[in-house]
């Protein structure tokens, strides 16, 4: 499958809306967003996740990668080009990292944690429903069959 043909049949996906799929490209574009916003809303608050502290910094970095390649995901999902999908994957990287980073803050600020769940779990959403792999699997038929011959018994 081409890549414009996979791009084409991604935004037709999400055009169609709830009835073509559980949540399309563009409400989990906006769902991370969202949960984004809050919880670095929720961070700001937090006095241990001082932005200026040098253990917090990679934090912040990791933060703001994710919000440019969710940017570049949506201008990419409206243009309908290939940007859609480097901005997921790299957002869905950008997150992993920061879950690296989260941890190397020792803060244990709950609103944050949960708002992280809720980013990460529509990343991974988008990485197994609009992402150029989920697309070919979904066109393509198994190119194997796994037959298992028996012998029979020996009397």
């Amino acid at each position: 499958m081409k890549p414009s043909h996979t791009l084409a049949a991604i935004a037709k996906a999400a055009e169609k809306g709830p009835s073509a799929q559980k949540a399309n490209a563009k409400t989990l574009l906006d769902d991370a967003n969202r949960a984004l916003t809050v919880m670095i809303n929720a961070a700001r608050t937090d006095n241990g996740l001082n932005p200026k502290t040098p253990k917090n910094k990679p934090f912040w970095k990791s933060t703001q990668l994710i919000a440019k390649n969710l940017k570049i995901a949506k201008t990419g999902l409206a243009a309908k080009n290939n940007d859609f999908f480097k901005g997921s994957t790299a957002a869905r990287q950008a997150e992993e990292q920061m879950k690296v980073d989260w941890e190397l803050t020792d803060s244990k600020n709950s609103q944050v944690i949960e708002n992280s769940k809720k980013l990460g779990h529509a990343i991974a959403l988008l990485r197994a429903d609009f992402s150029k792999e989920a697309a070919q699997h979904r066109h393509k038929a198994p190119r194997f069959c796994l037959s298992i011959r028996t012998q029979p018994a020996r009397t």
